[in-house]
């Protein structure tokens, strides 16, 4: 989680691209975060790209891609 947190800071206040899955919980803990404490993350405002990808016939995740221009 340590290293998550520590990429989360360095993409503040900058421009970036940005990948991660369905598989992590970091966007699902930022969206917590911004919810409840009324803050904004390094991802408000950003786009993103969900990209369905299936890894056998019955699995699949979502490839995303999360960037922001400043």
């Amino acid at each position: 989680m340590t290293n998550y947190l520590n990429v989360l800071n360095v993409l503040t206040k900058t421009s970036y691209i940005y990948f991660t899955s369905n598989k992590s919980s970091i966007l699902e803990l930022l969206q917590w975060i911004e919810y409840n404490y009324d803050v904004e993350t390094p991802f408000t405002g950003a786009t993103k790209i969900v990209k369905q990808v299936s890894s056998t016939p019955t699995s699949s995740y979502q490839d995303i891609m999360i960037y922001k221009s400043i």
